[in-house]
């Protein structure tokens, strides 16, 4: 808590610290470029600009943020950060009807949660403005 308050005040938040042990190497960039796919093209002063690299000590290094969206090896830095989505049969949520749990580059579990979302809709649905519909879990 003490350290959160502190970054407040510097205007950092906990997604820009750098990962000073990792190299851009520990990015996936073949995910990176498929996110951005038609509408940019992605090279370090792109990863920079958005904050997944900061330099650190003279050299570009991944930030934790851009760990938790594209890293090769996520779950070894960040083990409990994964999603689920659950079916709950009644209205108190004791009964699980169906539940899946996601792993994988965070950008692309939205859809995977889209087509859980999708298979589960008793009604006609329009997701179309849905911004996220994800529950990320960090124990």
């Amino acid at each position: 808590m003490i350290a959160e308050l502190h970054r407040s005040v510097e205007g950092v938040s906990f997604d820009e610290l750098p990962m000073p042990h990792l190299t851009v190497d520990d990015l996936a960039m073949s995910s990176i470029r498929s996110s951005f796919e038609g509408i940019r093209e992605v090279d370090e002063k792109t990863l920079l600009t958005l904050k997944l690299l900061i330099k650190e000590q003279g050299r570009n290094v991944p930030t934790k943020g851009g760990i938790l969206l594209y890293g090769r090896d996520r779950p070894a830095h960040f083990p409990d950060c994964w999603a689920q989505c659950g079916r709950f049969i009644g209205v108190d949520k004791a009964r699980i009807f169906d539940h899946i749990e996601l792993e994988g580059p965070l950008p692309s579990l939205v859809d995977s949660i889209m087509l859980f979302l999708k298979k589960h809709a008793m009604r006609g649905a329009d997701f179309s403005d849905l911004v996220c519909g994800c529950v990320l879990f960090f124990r």
